[in-house]
């Protein structure tokens, strides 16, 4: 049992260093990435998924998806970040003429 959790975890995590490395050099082709052929699966798996897509302008080069896009504002939803964000889009006595936020409107805890 311990041996297929940890094929599965060596799995995912070979898929969330490629997703990584896709994100930091983007577009990217495979041979940038690995001449391993698992990592080709990996890359359309994670297009099937919505993780990564082709490049528009040269579909040999990956980038980041909709789906991992997604997953950032998601992530922040709850924390302070977010909370700022919400104030300073939603409530307009949180901004000055300048833009910048003003009174305890926006003070997040």
């Amino acid at each position: 049992m311990r041996g297929e959790a940890g094929a599965g975890l060596g799995s995912l995590t070979r898929s969330l260093r490629i997703l990584e490395a896709v994100a930091r050099h983007q577009p990217v082709t495979v041979g940038v990435l690995t001449k391993k052929p698992t990592v080709q699966r990996t890359l359309m798996t994670l297009n099937e998924a919505g993780w990564l897509r082709a490049d528009r302008r040269d579909t040999t080069r990956w980038e980041i998806g909709a789906r991992a896009l997604a997953v950032r504002p998601a992530a922040l939803r709850g924390s302070i970040l977010f909370a700022a964000a919400q104030c300073w889009w939603s409530a307009p006595n949180c901004r000055s003429q300048t833009g910048r936020a003003t009174g305890s409107a926006c003070a997040v805890p």
